[in-house]
């Protein structure tokens, strides 16, 4: 059984390797990182006492050896999407390459009232739609996407905009025992309307962690159908 110091200990190990990788600069995600990681230090550990986790091995987790992805090498990384894309599935697409967004592999052809991109790239861009990003400290595991968020997704629908195909987001992972942090919003306008199909996809033998944590904020009469 992992007790509380050791869940603790393992969550600082990812913490000051987090703190090695360029993330968004930017006040408002550093003071979230801020409290996030003070939190980690006052809430209740996980286990399986606690309803959410009654039928989960949580301590598999935090039995596993995991490290940061390598960003630099992230960048040389060869991928041919069309090995990865579903044949009859039209969509707009957004690519996250072992937790890093990868623009050159995502949709760049896109409709009028859509937006999509890097939360590196788009959140000084986008502030309105960002403000939620400092909440979410309240248990350990959003707390730790909180603490060491490196990149994420926006996905940003003007009003009356209802798109004719899904906007379709993969997710790739190359490297083995990672911890994959990644925060995005989807925010739809009033009468916005979409479809969002999430995938994961490991690439070779890969054992990793996925802690993706996605907020998602619907104006009055817009509808998201949501598939992951």
């Amino acid at each position: 059984m992992i007790n509380a110091e050791q869940q603790r200990d393992w969550l600082q190990s990812l913490i000051s390797q987090a703190d090695a990788a360029e993330a968004v600069n930017d006040d408002r995600f550093q003071l979230a990182r801020s409290s996030a990681r003070q939190a980690i230090t006052t809430l209740p550990s996980l286990n399986n006492k606690q309803e959410a986790w009654r039928y989960s091995r949580i301590d598999k987790l935090f039995e596993q050896e995991l490290h940061a992805p390598d960003h630099e090498a992230v960048a040389d990384k060869r991928i041919d999407i069309n090995e990865y894309v579903i044949a009859d599935l039209s969509s707009y697409r957004l690519v996250v390459l072992n937790g890093v967004y990868q623009a050159k592999l995502s949709s760049d052809n896109l409709p009028a009232g859509l937006r999509l991109g890097g939360l590196q790239q788009m959140h000084a861009l986008l502030t309105e739609k960002i403000t939620r990003i400092e909440h979410h400290a309240e248990h350990l595991l959003t707390a730790l996407n909180t603490a060491t968020m490196h990149d994420g997704l926006i996905i940003s629908i003007d009003s009356d905009t209802q798109l004719d195909k899904p906007i379709e987001v993969i997710y790739l992972n190359t490297q083995a025992n990672t911890s994959i942090q990644i925060r995005s919003v989807v925010a739809l306008d009033k009468n916005a309307k979409a479809t969002l199909v999430e995938r994961f996809i490991g690439i070779g033998e890969t054992n990793y962690f996925n802690n993706i944590l996605m907020d998602i904020d619907l104006a009055e009469h817009a509808s998201l159908t949501h598939y992951r």
